[in-house]
């Protein structure tokens, strides 16, 4: 009887530690980042306002720049459980690749980009602007603001994001001054 009583014990403590794993993401890696390309005299230059690169237990390493072109600032922390979750549930495998503008307008902003690797392998990456999305892509994207903006996060030395940041480059939303040249030709007089 005393076996029984110990043996039932200690399947339910077992199956209590078992209730308390970390329930994960949807996907295995999830990166988020606001970009532009700032005009400058020389031309249209890549500028990564922010970046944070999660992965499926929670634990993040991030930058971020407090003013615009100033030396960027590098950061890490960990989830809690609850946070995570919340950004499983924003994560819709619905959404189109692309959130920009339906007609042509000036847009002076940042553009973002949600690029995250499904458990079965697949690799998602949506590029939107805010103003353009739908309200979970907002939600979401407020959130992962929110956790980039903490002022309680570990300081760690500067890393490598330009292997990222040349993808940015390559699929970066469509912007006329990238694509064309505009040259000018005067008109002729008689």
């Amino acid at each position: 009887m005393r076996l029984y009583i110990i043996a039932l014990v200690l399947i339910l403590i077992s199956s209590c530690q078992n209730n308390k794993q970390r329930k994960y993401l949807f996907q295995e890696d999830l990166k988020y980042s606001a970009y532009c390309w700032h005009i400058t005299d020389s031309g249209p230059q890549f500028y990564l306002a922010h970046y944070l690169d999660l992965d499926k237990n929670g634990h993040y390493v991030g930058m971020r720049h407090i003013t615009f072109l100033d030396e960027p600032k590098y950061f890490e922390g960990n989830l809690k459980d609850s946070v995570l979750q919340l950004i499983n549930l924003l994560l819709d495998s619905s959404y189109k690749k692309s959130y920009d503008f339906k007609k042509p307008e000036v847009y002076d902003g940042f553009t973002y980009s949600l690029d995250y690797k499904k458990q079965t392998g697949e690799n998602v990456s949506i590029k939107f602007i805010p103003e353009e999305s739908p309200i979970r892509i907002k939600e979401l994207s407020m959130l992962l603001d929110s956790v980039i903006f903490l002022k309680t996060v570990n300081k760690i030395p500067a890393f490598s994001i330009d292997a990222y940041v040349s993808q940015l480059k390559k699929d970066t939303l469509i912007f006329p001054f990238l694509i064309h040249e505009i040259k000018f030709i005067p008109p002729i007089i008689k």
